[in-house]
């Protein structure tokens, strides 16, 4: 039996025009199914297929987690991988707690090996507020399991204070919704 996830990621390195067509048939073709695999693969079709699938992108990517299924033997999609691309879809339409929420179950999974999942969540708080974020950067720096980390944690502090010190303030492309 095919899934809709076998059709992606045979087709991961496919670009242009014919990754759309493939997108699309799988949307049209696995939609209306319930097996978590045909769930999770319209998840990525929805995601690949652009800006207007952004919040269906979202809502079968929650449908998956609600069943999800062990994916240890498709060796190119994991769980990180569905937790981050969820922040992703999340901060694009401004619902920054939700992308918050998902870098840190990505931290979760990840076992604190992955420090651009810290620094994702300090990028989204510089949109917020750029005190919370220098507070955020200088409450890693104190953590001494992420000691390793902290070259780039300093020298994203350092870039959130170079911000405050503009009086820098986030200015979405588009109002949120």
């Amino acid at each position: 039996m095919t899934y809709a996830i076998d059709i992606i990621i045979e087709n991961f390195g496919t670009i242009g025009s014919k990754r759309k067509e493939i997108m699309l048939s799988v949307i049209q073709n696995y939609s209306h199914s319930n097996a978590p695999l045909d769930v999770l693969g319209v998840a990525y079709a929805l995601y690949y297929s652009g800006a207007k699938y952004r919040v269906p992108a979202i809502e079968f990517f929650e449908k998956y987690l609600y069943a999800p299924v062990d994916l240890s033997n498709l060796n190119c999609i994991s769980d990180w991988q569905i937790y981050s691309y969820l922040s992703t879809l999340y901060e694009r339409e401004y619902k920054y707690e939700q992308a918050i929420y998902y870098l840190k179950k990505c931290i979760e999974v990840d076992i604190m090996s992955n420090p651009a999942d810290y620094t994702r969540i300090g990028d989204i708080l510089v949109k917020i507020n750029t005190q919370e974020a220098e507070k955020y950067y200088l409450s890693l720096l104190s953590e001494a399991s992420l000691e390793k980390y902290k070259y780039q944690f300093e020298y994203a502090l350092n870039d959130v204070r170079d911000k405050i010190k503009r009086g820098y303030v986030y200015k979405p492309k588009r109002c949120p919704k």
